[in-house]
């Protein structure tokens, strides 16, 4: 790392040689968002980004007002009534009661579609699958708007999804990304050795093209709680255009059990994590993981979880652009334990919000390298209608290291991390004329993404800030 690259120069060479090397323009300063830390948060955000295109299709829209029973007891007859009311409940969390709604309804009213694909929905997420199958397979048989279409073949779909023993997801993106510091160069320019302030050359921008991919296979083996095995593996790359020493691939491989209880699902899974830089081994770690979630009510769940992972690092001595990529990357190498909590509110069908606290702590062969963090995370999901969604995050965090680094400071490094993005999701097929787009690119989806980071350190080679935009095409193929 370019932090390594500085303790390096500053151990091998006189301090004339290394005022000359900040002369150059090299932004000697590490960043805090390490290469695995960007790769793991970029897989992710892609993967939640899949999911939130699957519940944008998924979700039935309903009104805004809120009826209650006593409403509907006024006018027991009133159709309109009992679908309003069905769709209340829905948002409430209340299944049974809107599915019970809904049934009244088609008594009366046999030939409703709108209603009776609704049911069939209902149906479904309260587990009736035959039943769902059932009314899906009566919808089927009247005459039906595109959309209604549509929106059968995508639950009669997931139905025969569920039902399989083995299902397998594969996701993929590919895409651009624009960096305005991607050097991570010090806000003011100034770096520090032994606390003397030597200037550097300004922040760099770039560009990289990027590709994420994931594979899952999940397996029920037929138990009755319905327990699933399951292996998933995620790849990241990052090819720079300019800045190519900081290019990388991130290969990550997890294995495990979802533990299906009444009220909680825990997961056990054991991790493997790989990274490359210029084609070479920069990381190998490993480890276990579990995660545990437990449903408070329809609206409301918990989690929390906990990794461990050992952390091994090798030094890459290769230079590029006249830097050596990352000589003594061996001092981070060490265990990392993370720990999350959190809650997760479903305020309505198109509104979920998540809030989570993390602690982490990283140790590593060189004092320096070592720390110990904490950080809180807030997120939102919105589900705007016609596939279309809208992510947002923001997150701050804490890291205190465990000791100074006397090359550069007298002082211990402290940094705040502040991060806010935005992802904004869209099926292609909503942006072209009807019937434009081939058969085998429906589900494509384009997102479009903006993200700010702040890292105020206590140590000005660490003090930085940049904005990352970010445009990807994805799609995702269950089988």
């Amino acid at each position: 790392m370019a932090h390594s690259r500085f303790t390096f120069l500053l151990r091998g060479t006189s301090l004339a040689c290394v005022a000359l090397a900040f002369g150059s323009g090299t932004a000697l300063a590490q960043s805090a968002d390490l290469p695995e830390t960007q790769a793991r948060r970029g897989a992710g955000a892609a993967i939640d980004a899949a999911g939130a295109n699957e519940a944008a299709q998924m979700a039935p829209l309903g009104p805004n007002e809120t009826v209650t029973y006593a409403q509907v007891l006024q006018a027991p007859a009133d159709v309109g009534l009992n679908y309003r009311f069905a769709l209340s409940e829905i948002r409430a969390g209340r299944l049974k009661s809107a599915s019970a709604a809904l049934d009244r309804i088609l008594l009366a009213k046999p030939d409703l579609a709108e209603v009776r694909l609704l049911y069939a929905i209902v149906l479904y997420r309260l587990d009736s699958d035959t039943d769902a199958v059932r009314e899906l397979d009566a919808v089927s048989k009247m005459t039906l708007p595109a959309e209604i279409k549509r929106q059968v073949e995508t639950y009669r779909a997931a139905i025969e999804k569920r039902r399989r023993t083995t299902r397998y997801t594969f996701n993929l993106s590919v895409g651009f990304q624009g960096d305005t510091n991607r050097s991570a160069t010090p806000t003011d320019n100034k770096v520090l050795f032994i606390d003397i302030p030597l200037k550097v050359a300004k922040s760099k921008a770039d560009g990289a093209l990027l590709a994420i991919g994931s594979f899952r296979v999940e397996h029920d083996p037929g138990f009755q709680d319905r327990h699933t095995l399951f292996a998933q593996t995620t790849s990241y790359m990052d090819e720079q255009k300019d800045l190519r020493r900081q290019s990388f691939q991130f290969h990550s491989l997890e294995s495990g059990v979802n533990w299906n209880l009444p009220r909680d699902t825990v997961t056990t899974s054991m991790t493997l994590e790989h990274m490359r830089m210029q084609d070479r081994p920069y990381m190998l770690a490993f480890g276990p993981k579990a995660r545990l979630q437990h449903r408070i009510d329809a609206a409301f769940d918990v989690f929390a979880q906990a990794q461990y992972r050992w952390q091994n690092f090798n030094n890459i001595s290769a230079t590029v652009e006249g830097s050596a990529v990352a000589p003594l990357a061996s001092n981070r190498t060490g265990a990392r334990f993370d720990a999350e909590v959190g809650g997760r509110w479903t305020l309505s069908p198109s509104h979920q919000l998540e809030l989570s606290f993390n602690l982490t702590e990283k140790n590593a062969e060189a004092g320096y390298e070592a720390y110990k963090g904490e950080g809180v995370q807030l997120s939102h999901t919105w589900l705007l209608g016609n596939g279309q969604f809208l992510l947002s995050s923001a997150q701050a965090g804490l890291q205190i290291y465990d000791q100074r680094d006397s090359f550069i400071s007298a002082k211990t490094r402290r940094d705040w991390t502040y991060l806010g993005r935005v992802t904004y999701g869209v099926p292609v097929a909503n942006l072209l004329p009807d019937d434009t787009l081939p058969d085998g690119l429906i589900g494509l989806v384009m997102t479009t993404s903006l993200e700010g980071q702040r890292v105020k350190s206590s140590i000005d080679n660490y003090d930085y800030s940049t904005i990352r935009g970010q445009w990807l095409l994805s799609k995702r193929w269950e089988f």
